[in-house]
């Protein structure tokens, strides 16, 4: 009786609203255990934050296309900044902290008017402080007025997330779990694990990087080509900048975060990932081949570099303001043609 009088829109959304419950409840249910045995914690109560408007349709659809892959996703409820996956349970998962701060980086990505875009005040210098935690894309709570740069944002995030994600399905594509080694999990924390040798670690998150690169581009100009969560006007804006330029840049902007986050040692071989610019420049180089860093071909990363610097000089946030060039020098040349030779042990795709 009391759904009396409520037009057909509103059943239809309340019926939808208890199918999602009922349908993300079995999803912790089956996944939680799993957590707490890896010592994970527990799933992510996604139905619950009303405030980031990104977290359930993202969620949502992630599980729905890494299932096609026999893969199961989740969110834990840490508030630190991470990612990884669980080889023995096909499972891949992030933290809220890394979700909160992926949100936060397209933002700020969009508010400096880097790619072109009109500069917007910012809501965040500390991008992993999950005390004041993303908020926006709710029908009250707009995170622009322009509505082209509030579907910019949408694809700088997605292309964000899809490269987090497509670097840990990078692992798996690539049989890490199987390769040498006595480890079940893989994180993107700094910290060395495992029976791998510094130069064999690398190696492997740099053939993840690669992956996780091509899952993005493809996600990038399928959302400009089929105006997904974007418009004319947004299409136009990114259609200035060819793709693999544009997606470096988003992916550098991460690489960049984490090191902030994570902060930067002057030993490589304290580090699980390399240095962000190096990052960068690995990818290129791959994609090309380049047997060496000295090979040329690197005069659009060096603009690409600039453009992220200023993306965090406009966030006020410390971060250490010699890592350009960091990339560049003797060290770094040599730690890379060390690795150059290590890839293709982990390259399988």
């Amino acid at each position: 009786m009391i759904l009396r009088g409520l037009s057909e829109r509103e059943l239809n959304k309340i019926m939808n609203t208890l199918i999602f419950e009922k349908s993300f409840n079995r999803h912790t249910e089956y996944l939680n255990p799993t957590l707490i045995k890896y010592n994970l914690g527990f799933h992510y109560e996604v139905l619950e934050n009303k405030e980031n408007g990104l977290l359930q349709p993202f969620f949502f659809k992630l599980c729905d296309e890494l299932k096609k892959d026999n893969l199961d996703f989740a969110i834990t409820h840490d508030d630190t900044v991470n990612a990884g996956v669980l080889y023995r349970e096909n499972l891949v998962f992030i933290t809220f902290g890394m979700f909160d701060s992926l949100c936060k980086l397209a933002e700020l990505i969009c508010c400096s008017g880097v790619l072109g875009n009109e500069k917007s005040e910012k809501r965040y210098e500390n991008l992993n402080f999950i005390g004041n935690p993303f908020t926006g894309f709710k029908k009250t709570k707009p995170v622009f007025d322009c509505e082209t740069t509030s579907k910019l944002l949408l694809v700088i995030f997605d292309c964000l997330l899809v490269f987090v994600i497509g670097h840990e399905k990078g692992h798996i594509d690539n049989a890490h779990g199987n390769i040498g080694q006595s480890k079940i999990t893989e994180d993107i924390t700094n910290t060395i694990t495992g029976n791998l040798s510094v130069i064999s670690q690398h190696a492997k998150e740099l053939v993840a990087d690669l992956s996780g690169f091509n899952h993005a581009k493809y996600r990038l100009n399928y959302s400009i080509s089929k105006n997904k969560h974007t418009s004319p006007e947004v299409s136009k804006l990114l259609n200035n900048i060819d793709s693999d330029t544009l997606v470096l840049f988003i992916l550098t902007c991460f690489f960049k975060m984490m090191d902030n986050i994570y902060g930067v040692s002057p030993d490589m071989t304290t580090r699980s990932h390399p240095y962000a610019s190096f990052r960068a420049h690995t990818l290129l180089a791959m994609k090309f081949n380049y047997k060496n860093l000295e090979s040329g071909g690197f005069d659009s990363l060096n603009a690409i570099l600039t453009m992220v610097d200023e993306v965090f000089e406009y966030s006020s946030a410390r971060h250490d303001s010699e890592w350009l060039k960091k990339s560049t020098t003797k060290e770094m040349s040599e730690w890379y043609s060390m690795i150059y030779g290590e890839i293709p042990k982990w390259r399988v795709t």
